[in-house]
């Protein structure tokens, strides 16, 4: 689906395209990872019968390589100073920490396995100010701290506050704060300086909310859920969203802040409407809405001048902003 065009006149004008070129997977895409050298990681699940496995799959330049695995894949992150390594959610309730070079080997070992939560791993977050750590959120009810060290990796926090599953986290840019969404619809902030983290919590929504990032500013974070809106919240005044952007009409999976190629900064969001919606940060309430997938958008993040989404129709594609 090439030639998709739209262009808003403007301080904050874009030009929004669909490559026609589509990269299809062996099963659905449920989470995408960028790296800064081009690099994207795609995890994947799917299911036969009552069967569920999954996998990773990296794609650099013209090359691809995948590592199965024997869970649904639920979310992937680039870990560690160089971004040498992902760290895997999985469904079966394990963290899977693997060396880039080790996708597609056969017989590859995980470098470590992180299994303190109780139910399936859905979200992770990295910082990369802190690149010694890991955050992951479970179905369990809570969010975990990993260090690593010393070849090791060790649970550091425990995060508890939610009283339904956890389905979204993030890092703050120096990776003080972390921020935390879940069923129970409410946005936590968890300080990570205190000795004991205490999280400042917003009122319920009324529905759950899947996914969060915050703003370069650091004082507003972004959640999408299931009744289709983007929600804004000031973290200086967490209590009552700041600003309720209306646009897909299906659950929002994926939230992210980019750059276009012009440098304008943009709030992309993903949706199971089949579509993505790009706003200029300084025009929130306006935006464009492009189709580029035929089922549910699970995956997304930022490149340079573009966003790259997966689909459960197991393609991936890339829309570039200008």
């Amino acid at each position: 689906r090439g030639g998709c065009e739209t262009e808003r006149a403007g301080a904050a004008a874009m030009v929004v395209q669909v490559h026609a070129n589509q990269k299809h997977l062996f099963a659905p895409i449920d989470s995408l990872a960028a790296r800064q050298d081009g690099m994207v990681v795609a995890a994947t699940s799917r299911v036969f019968g009552n069967e569920w496995d999954g996998g990773v799959t990296t794609m650099f330049e013209q090359h691809e390589k995948t590592s199965h695995f024997p869970c649904g894949c639920a979310d992937v992150v680039f870990v560690g100073q160089e971004s040498n390594m992902i760290g895997v959610a999985c469904d079966d309730g394990n963290v899977v920490v693997m060396a880039i070079t080790s996708v597609g080997q056969e017989g590859w070992k995980p470098l470590h396995l992180l299994a303190e939560h109780d139910n399936g791993v859905t979200c992770l977050s990295s910082s990369s100010a802190k690149p010694d750590t890991l955050a992951s959120c479970s179905t369990d009810h809570t969010s975990r701290i990993w260090q690593f060290g010393d070849g090791a990796a060790t649970c550091t926090r425990t995060l508890e506050g939610h009283h339904a599953p956890v389905y979204g986290i993030a890092h703050n840019d120096d990776g003080s704060t972390l921020a935390s969404v879940g069923q129970d619809g409410r946005i936590r902030l968890w300080d990570l300086r205190a000795n004991e983290a205490k999280a400042a919590a917003s009122e319920a929504t009324g529905s759950p909310l899947y996914c969060v990032c915050w703003g370069h500013d650091g004082n507003h974070v972004y959640t999408g859920g299931e009744d289709g809106d983007v929600l804004e919240y000031d973290v200086r005044a967490p209590a009552q969203a700041a600003q309720r952007l209306r646009g897909h009409g299906d659950s929002v999976r994926r939230v992210a802040i980019g750059e276009s190629a012009s440098g304008v900064a943009v709030l992309a969001s993903a949706a199971d409407d089949c579509c993505l919606m790009l706003r200029p940060l300084s025009m929130l309430s306006s935006g464009e809405m492009v189709q580029p997938h035929k089922d549910y958008v699970r995956g997304m993040c930022w490149g340079k001048g573009l966003v790259v989404s997966g689909s459960w129709d197991r393609t991936i594609s890339h829309v570039e902003v200008k």
